[in-house]
């Protein structure tokens, strides 16, 4: 009889189906913490280490699993190319999945890409058992040693843009729901930290681009005002050190008043109704020199992170353009003035002296009863009527340097010439108590007045034409042309028609504004300016003229 100790109760159905239910909690509890660890890797880990973060959530999930492989794919092309980017196997050596690079997903995995597609998980008990439509997955994963793969996708926004793999290499694997719910769970957070990087490495190109333009390029809140982004040529030009945090400025702090008044009243209530804004304003440096700039103001179509609509200003500095554009009128305004001398003062008074040899050819003539004293009359009234023609030419081409006359002077001359000369009659009401001191002033505004003469003539054949000169109801003094011409067609581009941009910036070298505006076929060109001129407010106007129908 043996003396061996009795063996232990074996429990009983209750007691092993609690056993297996503590089994399962545990292993529940496990699961659930080894996702959760798995999701916290990813939640805050940056684009620089996320080669890292997937190494490290492969090696993870294969040892949780208890297999050999684990290997991610991103999918490029709109899923057409596949890349083998990261695996982790239990002998440290590379498997020949690692060669697959920038290779066609429909010449190396054609069966299981269709599935991965629809974003449907793929647990292969068996790799020798696979369906004959599977050969290339088949042939492959046999030739790697493989014995069962858990394929599942990773989406971003329904699109596959790439898949991970559990592979085992020493046995064949029922693959439970855990296993799939955990590769799933882990390809959803791969594919999010995927995206961030992708837009990162995004954002930071653009920032390179945007910082090797020559242009000021900034962002700036919606409302506020705040400037989150500012490039480098910004930097420099606003005197802002190339590091310096920017966030505390606001965009009126580099902006003179007026600028951040045109702002306000005229670019960000074109941004809103157009969506952009293009015109020239003013910055101010870190110094306080106010710099001349063209700009364009557009609002972005996407929030900041912090949930905030931004504008987006480009602008660039033509300070130096400006002063070559002055410099460019100033030479043709004293080439045309000393045009305007020569002919007063070289054909002016030759054909003057032609006249009096003509009046005294035509008495000589009389005295001696000729037939021919009635053609010499004609000839000296032809001469004189030349005379009055280069005269109104020489006023045309120097109307206030040449003649120590008044504005109000000048108009009435252009005025004046116009209706001597039949091309329609030509009024002037002008307000003589204005006094334009300044001769620039005065050189632009006849200009201006000329020129929309000229193409009230010439466009909109008026035939009735007034020039005024009148304080308005702020004290300023506005230069108005109106004419009962035909108007501007309806698809009329004013930024193709020089005449307008040129008169347009004339009145931007005075401090002035130019206001277009269309009534039926009558139209008003208004330059409003200061009257002394001594501190001249910038104009509002954009570099080509609205034209306002009424």
């Amino acid at each position: 009889m043996s003396d061996s100790p009795p063996l232990p109760p074996q429990p009983g159905p209750a007691t092993r189906k609690l056993l297996r239910a503590e089994t399962a909690l545990q292993q529940r509890v496990e699961f659930e913490s080894f996702v959760y660890r798995i999701q916290n890797h990813f939640v805050n880990l940056p684009a620089s280490e996320l080669d890292w973060g997937v190494r490290e959530a492969l090696t993870a999930m294969a040892e949780y699993a208890g297999v050999e492989q684990a290997h991610c794919f991103r999918v490029y092309h709109q899923g057409l190319v596949v890349d083998h980017t990261h695996e982790w196997t239990n002998h440290g050596q590379p498997t020949g999945l690692s060669l697959l690079r920038r290779v066609l997903l429909d010449d190396v995995f054609p069966w299981a890409a269709q599935r991965l597609r629809r974003g449907d998980g793929l647990a292969i008990y068996s790799v020798a058992s696979l369906a004959e439509a599977a050969t290339l997955e088949r042939a492959l994963f046999a030739r790697e040693g493989i014995l069962s793969v858990l394929l599942v996708p990773m989406l971003v926004r329904g699109a596959l843009v790439g898949f991970l793999g559990l592979a085992s290499s020493t046995k064949e694997i029922q693959w439970d729901n855990d296993a799939v719910s955990l590769l799933k769970l882990a390809g959803g957070n791969i594919a999010d930290a995927f995206e961030r990087q992708r837009t990162e490495n995004a954002r930071a190109q653009l920032v390179s681009i945007l910082d090797a333009t020559s242009d000021f390029v900034a962002m700036a809140e919606r409302g506020t005002g705040r400037l989150l982004y500012l490039n480098q040529a910004g930097r420099r030009m606003i005197g802002f050190t190339s590091d310096e945090e920017i966030t505390q400025w606001r965009l009126h702090d580099i902006v003179p008043p007026w600028g951040q008044d045109l702002r306000e009243h005229v670019c960000y209530p074109a941004v809103e109704a157009r969506g952009s804004w293009t015109g020239e304003s003013s910055l101010l440096t870190r110094d306080g020199r106010e710099i001349t700039v063209s700009e364009s103001i557009s609002l972005l179509p996407s929030r900041t992170d912090e949930g905030a609509e931004c504008f987006a200003h480009i602008i660039r500095d033509i300070t130096d353009q400006k002063r070559l554009e002055k410099e460019v009128l100033d030479i043709a305004e004293r080439e045309q003035s000393r045009f305007g001398h020569d002919l007063h003062d070289g054909l002016g008074q030759h054909l003057t002296g032609v006249q009096f040899m003509a009046q005294v050819l035509q008495q000589k003539l009389e005295s001696r009863g000729a037939a021919e004293a009635a053609e010499a009359t004609e000839i000296a009234s032809l001469i004189r009527q030349g005379i009055t023609q280069t005269r109104d030419l020489a006023r045309g081409l120097s109307p206030v340097v040449l003649q120590s006359k008044s504005l109000q002077d000048a108009l009435r001359d252009l005025a004046g010439g116009i209706t001597r000369r039949g091309q329609a009659l030509c009024e002037a009401e002008l307000d003589d108590d204005i006094a334009i001191t300044d001769s620039e002033i005065a050189i632009q505004l006849y200009r201006i007045a000329q020129e929309a003469v000229n193409n009230a003539l010439k466009h909109g054949h008026a035939r009735h034409i007034t020039i005024s000169l009148q304080h308005d109801d702020t004290g300023l003094v506005d230069l108005t042309v109106h004419d009962d011409g035909h108007g501007f067609p309806d698809d009329f581009q004013p930024d193709l028609g020089m005449g307008l941009r040129v008169m347009n910036y004339r009145a931007g070298l005075i401090g002035g504004s130019l206001e277009i505006v269309q009534r039926g076929t009558q139209t008003s060109v208004t330059c409003t300016v200061e009257e002394d001129g001594l501190e001249r407010t910038r104009t509002m106007a954009p570099p080509s003229p609205v034209i306002r129908r009424e």
